[in-house]
């Protein structure tokens, strides 16, 4: 039952870098003035949304030892883009509207 909960509070955040990654395409296409700045943070939300999914699918018993080192990659990569993406906000290289 534990594990019931966990899939479902993975699911909810996979349902959420889902609409972050729509919003964030969205914004790159309607905006080219900022298009680079909104492609990476499109790039973090999509290696998110594969982080949620392969934990997802790791906690469901699907390839557990498989799973397990390619979420890691998923996470690392997530985090760095979303850094980078913090990174170019704080220096003012991007105004948003």
């Amino acid at each position: 039952m534990g594990n019931g909960i966990i899939v479902l509070l993975d699911a909810i955040g996979l349902a959420g870098f889902f609409v972050a990654l729509v919003f964030a395409v969205r914004m790159h296409l309607k905006m080219m003035g900022l298009s680079s700045t909104w492609l990476l943070f499109s790039w973090a939300n999509f290696f998110a949304m594969l982080w949620a999914l392969a934990t997802m699918l790791q906690w469901m018993g699907i390839y557990p030892v498989l799973l397990d080192q390619v979420d890691q990659f998923f996470l690392a990569s997530a985090a760095g883009l979303y850094v980078a993406y913090a990174y170019l906000l704080r220096d003012g290289f991007v105004k948003l509207v």
